[in-house]
């Protein structure tokens, strides 16, 4: 009959259209390459116990945890300094080696996604596919139009299953049992969803973190661009070390309290740094004109900054005046009758573990 839907096609729509994402009274755990971040969350959604601390040197390395035994002591004493009890956790892996990829599919069922996926995911992967955790969230369906067939919008990903392994042993070890992981474009997608309470935005996420900066842009509060800079706040702290003469620990010290984008009469130092971020804006200045043709012309409403590189004092200003955008600090985004008060801006570090919190169900 004409104009009437196939199953498939509902079967689609129905899925996206009941799927929401629920706030679980978990523990949510990111292990960055220089700090882990943990929060304990409340059934209302408010954060109960929550903790910050910078990784011992040795313990982990691009991502890889190099000793265990030590990392799960660490981890053991660190919940019990903050408070955090319970045993059940989310994890938000941000390891370099995950293979991320947004993939797009004629309609199937979920047997031949996966396999479809497989087979498009091989020529990313350093190892055998039977090597990989691999899963998929779906994103979009788009139906036909212009010649194409109706098709299916996924965000793939693949995680080296020795490095899953090392991770689930070694919070087991300190006491935690990862009840699911997730990827960062994933949390901050989740996120934003909640948080959005069914309003639709285009939002960008900025993600300074220590070795690397990532950029999300989410379209109508989904996961649609993700690129990668490959600097990061260490890099500040090395050319602050560097230029000014001090060793690495003043040099750190030196960058969280001075505001390097004051007064038009700059230092040497301070035009390094700005330099440094000058070309961090142009590589997130390419991201968002892609998303721009890639949308027809649509605009990035928000851009949200976090990790933390996101606390360098003047930055989030410097970026607004840049960019002539409205940039904020992704507290904005998590909202304090949410999560609570009192966090200041701690919170801007903890996006990933709160993300990970969160369920998408149906």
């Amino acid at each position: 009959m004409k104009g009437k839907k196939d199953r498939t096609v509902l079967k689609y729509e129905k899925l996206l259209q009941e799927r929401k994402i629920e706030q679980l009274p978990i523990i949510g755990v990111d292990i960055g390459s220089r700090m882990i971040k943990i929060v304990q969350m409340k059934k209302n959604g408010t954060i109960k116990k929550w903790c910050a601390e910078d990784i011992p040197h040795g313990m982990v390395n691009m991502g890889k945890i190099e000793a265990p035994a030590s990392f799960a002591g660490f981890i053991k004493r660190t919940l019990k300094n903050h408070g955090i009890k319970g045993r059940s956790c989310a994890l938000c892996l941000s390891s370099g080696e995950a293979v991320v990829r947004e993939i797009k599919l004629p309609q199937l069922n979920e047997q031949q996604i996966m396999e479809n996926i497989r087979q498009e995911l091989t020529s990313y992967l350093a190892l055998s596919p039977d090597e990989y955790l691999i899963d998929y969230r779906l994103l979009e369906y788009l139906p036909a139009g212009g010649g194409a067939p109706p098709q299916v919008r996924v965000l793939a990903a693949a995680v080296p299953k020795s490095l899953v392994d090392s991770y689930i042993s070694t919070l087991g070890r300190a006491g935690l049992k990862v009840t699911y992981i997730d990827i960062m474009q994933n949390t901050v997608g989740k996120i934003a969803q909640w948080a959005a309470a069914g309003k639709k935005d285009n939002i960008c996420l900025v993600d300074f973190g220590a070795r690397i900066t990532q950029i999300v842009i989410l379209k109508d509060n989904n996961y649609y661009v993700y690129k990668t800079i490959t600097s990061g706040s260490n890099y500040l702290t090395e050319l602050i070390a560097e230029k000014g003469e001090m060793d690495i620990v003043e040099a750190e010290e030196y960058k969280k309290k001075t505001n390097f984008f004051l007064g038009d009469k700059q230092s040497s130092l301070s035009r390094h740094i700005k330099n440094s971020i000058d070309l961090v804006i142009t590589d997130l200045e390419r991201t968002l004109e892609f998303f721009k043709n890639r949308t027809n012309r649509e605009n990035v409403d928000k851009i949200y900054m976090l990790g933390g590189g996101s606390l360098l004092p003047g930055l989030t200003g410097y970026m607004k005046e840049r960019l002539s955008a409205s940039v904020s600090p992704v507290a904005e985004l998590l909202h304090p009758l949410r999560y609570g008060s009192g966090l200041g801006d701690t919170v801007n570090i903890l996006p990933h573990a709160i993300g990970a919190t969160l369920r998408e169900g149906r």
